[in-house]
């Protein structure tokens, strides 16, 4: 591949300092820590929040079951996560990328306080993945704070309908919380990277991974998701 390890590390140094200065979006404290993740393969996970998302849940949302159920995973001990994705990945450094995951839940959670979001919200680190891989798909930019935000609550009430979701763990639900938010903004701030320094090739990898990503998630073809509005579906 001809986008090399030193052109990626270059295009990182713009994406970070781009994500510090920035303040008006939702990847204003985001930093890109990785490497040349261009040349890694696209990883299967094991995502938790499998067993309890589907198309009924994330179209068929119950105010009424939102009303009664949480959304919030609190920690239930030293977590693997951030190891495990990055054993995921062929060809990568897994120490440096574990750091990388490991950065991104502490950079999103940064976010999401910014925005006034609740800690520890499943509901919040699903949004973060759906528009982290959603932008990357379509070559897009971030949606507005104020349509995350409200991607949030739509997430959080088709949560709290799921009655497998409502019958998880609480370790199960503090793995999807870390999976989640973790994949997400690691694809957030690929996707500012490449923004701010457009790479033909790299575009291609990212877009292909996040396909992946979303069809390993909801278990349907990608195309099929639609963002908009602070809304979500699935045709």
């Amino acid at each position: 591949m001809d986008f090399t390890t030193k052109d990626f590390l270059q295009l990182l140094k713009v994406s970070a300092s781009v994500a510090l200065l920035s303040t008006a979006s939702i990847s204003s404290h985001a930093q890109w820590l990785g490497q040349d993740y261009a040349t890694y393969g696209v990883p299967q996970v094991n995502y938790a929040a499998n067993s309890f998302l589907n198309f009924s849940v994330l179209n068929n949302a119950s105010e009424e079951a939102a009303a009664e159920t949480s959304t919030i995973a609190p920690r239930t001990g030293k977590s693997t996560v951030a190891a495990d994705l990055a054993a995921r990945y062929t060809g990568a450094d897994r120490a440096q990328l574990t750091k990388v995951f490991t950065d991104s839940l502490a950079n999103f959670e940064q976010v999401t306080n910014r925005l006034g979001l609740p800690n520890d919200d499943v509901a919040s680190a699903l949004a973060a993945f759906l528009v982290g891989n959603y932008i990357a798909m379509h070559g897009t930019s971030l949606p507005p704070d104020e349509e995350f935000v409200a991607l949030t609550a739509h997430l959080r009430t088709a949560l709290a309908s799921s009655p497998q979701f409502v019958e998880s763990t609480p370790a199960q639900k503090r793995q999807a919380y870390e999976q989640l938010a973790m994949m997400g903004m690691f694809m957030t701030t690929a996707r500012l990277a490449l923004a701010q320094t457009p790479n033909p090739k790299a575009e291609t990898h990212f877009r292909n991974h996040a396909k992946a990503n979303l069809e390993q998630l909801l278990n349907r073809p990608a195309d099929t998701l639609e963002i908009k509005g602070g809304q979500v579906s699935l045709h």
